[in-house]
């Protein structure tokens, strides 16, 4: 029968852990690699640079941080506030939540179209751009009907009106962040 002297094959991390936290050499703790943030941090950017070139990663930054992030929040955060202030009926509210919401939901048919679909040779390159294209639109026509906003409570219509194209600005904006989304994803899982 063989010998069971597994205990230096066969450890549970969370012994490693344990015994990582007693190691001392001459009275004083050692601090292992993996635990020190700024150690870890610098070789996890080294990695990352050796893999990916400095302008796909500072795109990457600004998609997740600025256009993905950024936008999407603020999207959320403006919408709801700004449909109750037109006094918009809860349902309708609903309605817009979701027009704003469904390019998020398209996502999947966006990168796929993107794959299937190439534009004189690249599969994300032009549809990013029209993606912003259609971001800036919808920003444009945004700011350009704030200057129209109807302050008269009397025209129902118009504040209607005015709400729908409100909805079809932010689903524009919508758009870009998650057509630009999708796109930074695919190319992170190429390469």
């Amino acid at each position: 029968m063989a010998s069971n002297d597994n205990s230096s094959t066969c450890r549970s991390p969370l012994l490693d852990t344990i015994d990582d936290r007693s190691v001392t050499t001459d009275s004083s703790t050692k601090t292992p690699a993996w635990r020190h943030s700024i150690a870890t941090t610098n070789k996890y950017f080294s990695e990352l640079s050796g893999h990916f070139s400095v302008k796909f990663l500072t795109w990457l930054a600004v998609d997740n941080f600025f256009i993905s992030g950024g936008i999407h929040t603020l999207v959320n955060a403006l919408s709801l506030p700004l449909f109750k202030g037109l006094d918009v009926s809860a349902s309708r509210q609903q309605l817009y939540v979701s027009m704003i919401s469904a390019p998020w939901a398209m996502k999947a048919f966006i990168g796929v179209a993107s794959e299937l679909f190439p534009i004189r040779g690249y599969n994300k390159k032009y549809l990013a751009l029209f993606a912003i294209l259609i971001g800036l639109a919808g920003s444009s026509a945004l700011l350009g009907t704030s200057i129209l906003l109807p302050i008269d409570e009397e025209r129902g219509q118009d504040l209607q009106n005015f709400a729908d194209w409100l909805g079809v600005c932010f689903t524009a904006i919508s758009y870009e962040a998650a057509s630009l989304d999708i796109l930074a994803e695919g190319k992170v899982r190429t390469r």
